[in-house]
């Protein structure tokens, strides 16, 4: 994000769902299901850069 706003459906149920959990609020099974499927899919894109980057020092 570099220090820019997201204004993306996944940043904005990621944001309310740490809103929710820093207020002492359960997740409900839909917030933990996006929240589960949000963060792996940012760690697989995460996983490709890396790739990415290890072939181009290559």
């Amino acid at each position: 994000m570099n220090g820019r706003i997201a204004k993306n459906a996944a940043s904005v149920i990621l944001t309310a769902n740490l809103i929710k959990v820093h207020l002492g609020l359960e997740l409900s099974i839909e917030d933990r299901r996006h929240e589960s499927v949000l963060v792996s899919e940012d760690a697989q894109a995460e996983d490709l850069q890396g790739d990415e980057r290890a072939a181009t020092a290559a």
